[in-house]
């Protein structure tokens, strides 16, 4: 059973880690102005083959309302199930940071600890670039 994975952040918006099925690269960036949405993309990594012939680049594939599991299909099934589920539980997630804005948001001790340390580093820069 996992429990556990590595995974490692470029600051300040690229996640690596290598899933069950392969490497995997993670990018948040900014909806517009929105502050309560991003865009994600997922980079899901293959192997060179053996023969060490390249596959030609794969195609930008933009989901619109797909689920995780249609897009994924042909990758793999639990892959896409687990995004799907993942990705349906962030609106919850959302709508109960969003229920109580002034009480400190408490952190996992060692699960969240990368989200910790983003914070740090962003309120970092924020007192230091600020407008004065």
């Amino acid at each position: 059973m996992l429990i556990d994975s590595t995974q490692y952040s470029i600051f300040p918006n690229i996640v690596l880690w290598r899933t069950l099925v392969f490497p995997t690269v993670y990018r948040f960036r900014p909806n517009g102005n929105d502050p309560h949405s991003c865009i994600f993309d997922l980079y899901l990594i293959a192997d060179v083959p053996a023969s060490g012939d390249r596959p030609p680049a794969a195609e930008v594939q933009d989901m619109g309302d797909q689920s995780f599991r249609e897009a994924l299909k042909s990758y793999s099934e639990l892959l896409g199930a687990t995004y799907d589920q993942d990705y349906q539980n962030m609106s919850l997630q959302q709508q109960g940071l969003a229920s109580a804005p002034d009480l400190p948001l408490q952190s996992a001790s060692s699960q969240e600890i990368r989200i910790r340390h983003l914070e740090k580093v962003l309120d970092g820069y924020l007192d230091r670039y600020a407008p004065e």
